[in-house]
């Protein structure tokens, strides 16, 4: 190869290889433009996440605790939950049942209490005034079958004294309840039975069986002939009293759930709504309003067996009281709030009411006035003129 042939060579040589940085240079600059894009990107999504943050945080900030409204009169004394309360005859004084073991009489003139009731070896979990006695539900340790048995305790409340003590349920007793003409009592318990009482007599006329759990609650309808029932085993049912004969039974709706199994993977399946923690019956006793713990209040339609309303009102309800006229009932609820509704259902007030699951409700008997309880161990006294 000639001299100027091997010149010719190198330049070309020379000229590519620049060619080829030329290139690679262009490449990589390229490629800084597209890793700063994306930095950029990175950089600008950090920075919309730290404002989103903040904005979170403000909102968090913002969100006022929740306060409880000022009631007309609020009485405290109990050192832990309130499970029932009871008006007297004249609507003077009101009795609440506490898990302190204790019942409370408190004066609404003189705002403070005046009578202590003690004795009660079991939480007393329900109470109701039978003319001048006090009733008041509690239990008692039997050695022999190693278990609890409940009874009822009767009181005169103004002397603080025992009168007796009525004996009939195989275990606790969770709630108590009175016809409205006062002659009879009801009791519910966790021996799965309903009794019918005649307190004077000092005895039990009928005893309810068909619940396959824990019966939570009994209410008697307004011509005293039957009552309804709320159970653990989810259904609200209610009796016919003279022949112990169920006439109607309701469930709370299915609804669809998701589940995972062990590898993980979640499918859906249906399952019954939570169970009913309270009911009681319309005025016209055709009806039967009912509250569950998924926070529903349901109204049933007695002779059709069907659900007529189903409307959201609290995160789990916990009780409920029909006013004296039966023109409105009030709910008790988990979110510690009271709702008053009308009969067909339309929210007419809503109370900010405890700190804590409002678990008690009761009118007074002129309905000018509703008492509740609740695990924070208050009992307030609310206007509804």
């Amino acid at each position: 190869m000639s001299r100027i042939s091997r010149l010719l060579l190198a330049m070309l040589c020379t000229t590519g290889l620049i060619v080829g940085l030329g290139s690679l240079t262009v490449e990589s600059a390229a490629q800084d433009k597209v890793v700063d894009k994306k930095k950029k990107k990175k950089d600008e999504k950090k920075t919309e996440e730290k404002k989103d943050e903040k904005k979170e945080e403000k909102k968090e900030e913002k969100k006022e605790p929740f306060k409880a409204d000022p009631a007309a009169i609020e009485f405290k004394g109990h050192s832990s939950w309130v499970f029932a309360l009871a008006f007297d005859a004249d609507g003077k004084t009101i009795a609440s049942a506490s898990r302190d073991l204790t019942v409370k009489i408190w004066d609404l003139a003189a705002k403070k209490d005046i009578q202590t009731l003690k004795g009660h070896p079991t939480q007393t979990k329900a109470l109701a005034y039978f003319k001048d006695q006090l009733l008041v539900t509690t239990g008692k340790w039997v050695k022999e079958k190693k278990a609890w048995e409940g009874e009822i305790k009767v009181w005169d409340p103004k002397a603080g004294k025992e009168a007796k003590s009525i004996k009939g349920h195989t275990a606790g007793i969770e709630a108590l309840a009175r016809s409205k003409d006062g002659s009879l009592f009801a009791t519910a318990s966790e021996d799965q039975t309903v009794k019918i009482w005649d307190i004077a007599a000092g005895k039990d006329t009928q005893t309810i069986k068909g619940h396959t759990d824990s019966v939570t609650n009994v209410a008697f309808s307004p011509d005293g002939k039957s009552v309804v029932t709320t159970s653990a085993d989810r259904t609200v049912r209610v009796w016919d009293i003279a022949d112990a004969k169920e006439i109607a039974s309701f469930k709370p709706l299915e609804k669809v759930v998701e589940v995972k199994d062990a590898k993980g993977k979640v499918s859906q399946t249906k399952e019954l709504g939570r169970a009913f923690n309270c009911a009681i019956f319309s005025a016209d006793g055709k009806k039967v309003i009912a509250g569950n713990q998924d926070g529903y209040i349901k109204i049933f339609d007695i002779e059709g067996k069907k659900e007529m309303k189903d409307i959201k009102a609290h995160d789990a309800v916990w009780s409920i009281a029909l006013s004296p006229d039966g023109s409105k009932f009030a709910t008790g609820g988990y979110d510690q709030t009271i709702r008053i509704w009308d009969l067909e259902g339309k929210e007419l007030r809503s109370i900010k009411a405890h700190l804590g699951n409002v678990t008690a409700l009761t009118f007074s008997p002129d309905g000018q006035w509703l008492a509740s309880g609740s695990i924070d161990g208050l009992v307030k006294i609310w206007s509804v003129k």
